[in-house]
């Protein structure tokens, strides 16, 4: 860890048994006492400056180095300084190995961190060290959610509630693994009882809807979506004009602005041409990548890139009512049977269409296939979702097929990696992924593109092409519990994975169906 062996040589003159050392000689072990406990009051105030500087000098006056580092930690995780969190818990267990308190912080660090794995770790170590602790087995729980581990999930947050039958966090969280368990209605009667107790609770509220969504019930998921606005991880803007409630726009201008990710902006921007098609005008800000393929494919809309902090938003005096993307399916009344049957709503450049598929003509004969293997980050469940190239074996063997990277980021690691098999050939042209209006013409000159669940579905989707989509035991909303279609993608087909992390039925079957494929010279459309 960062730091940890300059600290380490900074306080080795003053761990326990030096510090037992000097008392033997006459000098006192409680040197530093009044600025710790000032440390601990501050922190316990929230005084967070106040509170490490006390400590630190209660470490200078050689005070217990385990109890100052403890709180050190805590002090700067309570300020989001997870490097020296971590440092400083790591400080404390090497002063007192064992310790069921530094062991508990450590592994809610590690979780706050990402850092799952180590977490997990850390939390049983500090279970086997001090006993049963409702917290501990929490944290544990939400460790073992993000690792894929969901019974074992399950009987922790089970644990933590035989301890304490009150801890509301735990239920939650409980309610969360039921769902990834594909528990819907479990999950969703443990919610409902919690907003009976919790009405105003929009973290509950949000994930009963997220739940229903899953199931397909769009009707009862859409009417209380807009909990996401409460929620603590929400990032809302300031409302600049009325809401539009889904009455008539006849005679009105109507702004919408992009929310949530890339894939969410595409997803939610199939209902923009009915609501452009029944206002008087329409004003669509979005992410700056998406700005010129939106504005050649809804031409009726004004498009406006709006940077992450809003640079760039439309003045008020654009429109009359206003509407979040996300918020258009519940104001359209979007059911399964109510989301249209498109060949695509987005439109690639048709110039760099051409100049993409002379490109791929050259590789020869052969279905032109795009690829993407990674999605998420470590904190948007990538393990999960993420299929390393090794495990595609299967596919890259299929004759007759030329493969194309559509990852986003930096794939030049994962493709030189060794253990690939000799036939990986994945073609990879960075100047398609930088820019995503060139990401949606080579998608477009592509004859199939088979991903992860990332923004590339949306997009390929969006574009009516055929994309097939390796879905996670435990998939996002948007891909549904079950089945194997998109309601708003009618080009896509989903494979969904039976085991977490086990992935292999998952590409055996696509193999099959890309052979299949490749035999009948073409690639049907979902």
């Amino acid at each position: 860890m960062r730091g940890l062996l300059a600290r380490l040589r900074r306080i080795s003159r003053r761990d326990p048994v030096r510090a037992s050392a000097d008392a033997a000689r006459g000098m006192p072990i409680t040197a530093g006492r009044d600025d710790y406990e000032l440390g601990v009051e501050a922190l316990r105030r929230g005084e967070i400056d106040a509170a490490l500087a006390a400590l630190e000098r209660a470490l200078d006056a050689g005070h217990d180095a385990a109890e100052v580092c403890l709180q050190l930690g805590m002090a700067e995780l309570a300020r989001d300084g997870l490097p020296a969190a971590l440092d400083h818990l790591e400080l404390a267990l090497h002063h007192r190995p064992g310790w069921p308190g530094a062991l508990r912080a450590l592994g809610a660090a590690r979780l706050h961190a990402a850092q799952y794995g180590p977490a997990a770790a850390a939390l049983e170590q500090a279970l086997a060290h001090g006993g049963a602790h409702a917290q501990t087995l929490s944290d544990l729980a939400l460790a073992h959610r993000e690792l894929g581990h969901f019974a074992e999930a399950e009987q922790a947050c089970r644990g933590a509630l035989e301890l304490d039958p009150a801890f509301q966090a735990a239920r939650f969280n409980l309610a969360l693994m039921l769902k990834d368990q594909g528990r819907l209605e479990e999950a969703s009667a443990l919610l409902e009882a919690m907003l009976q107790v919790a009405p105003d609770d929009a973290e509950v509220r949000w994930s009963l809807a997220v739940v229903r969504l899953l199931a397909g019930d769009f009707e009862r998921g859409w009417r209380d979506y807009a909990a996401r606005w409460s929620c603590a991880q929400a990032v809302a803007r300031p409302q600049r004009l009325p809401l539009w409630d889904g009455r008539s726009l006849a005679g009105k201008r109507i702004l919408i602005w992009g929310e949530q990710g890339l894939g969410d902006e595409i997803m939610f921007a199939s209902c923009v041409p009915e609501v452009a098609g029944a206002a008087a005008g329409s004003v669509l800000e979005c992410s700056p990548k998406l700005q010129r393929l939106f504005a050649r494919s809804f031409p009726r809309t004004q498009v406006i890139a709006v940077g992450p902090h809003g640079e760039g938003a439309a003045p008020g005096e654009a429109a009359d009512v206003e509407a979040a993307i996300g918020s258009l399916p519940q104001l359209l009344g979007r059911t399964w049977g109510r989301f249209p049957q498109h060949g695509g709503y987005l439109r690639a450049s048709p110039e760099s269409v051409s100049r993409w598929r002379a490109r791929l003509d050259g590789l020869g004969a052969g279905l032109k296939v795009g690829i993407s293997w990674r999605g998420g980050d470590r904190r948007t469940r990538q393990r999960l979702r993420s299929v390393s190239l090794s495990e595609w074996a299967p596919v890259f063997s299929t004759v007759g097929c030329h493969f194309v990277s559509l990852q986003y980021g930096d794939a030049r690691e994962d493709l030189a990696r060794p253990g690939l098999p000799a036939s990986a050939v994945v073609h990879e042209w960075a100047q398609a992924i930088e820019d995503y209006d060139e990401t949606a013409a080579l998608v477009c000159a592509l004859d199939l593109v088979i991903s992860v669940c990332t923004a590339i579905v949306h997009l390929s989707g969006a574009l009516g092409r055929p994309v097939w989509v390796l879905v996670p035991s435990a998939p996002e909303w948007r891909y549904l519990q079950r089945g194997d279609a998109m309601p708003w993608y009618p080009s896509t087909r989903l494979y969904r994975q039976a085991v977490a992390l086990d992935w292999s039925g998952v590409l055996g079957g696509v193999a099959a169906d890309l052979a299949r494929a490749v035999h009948e010279g073409r690639v049907g459309s979902g």
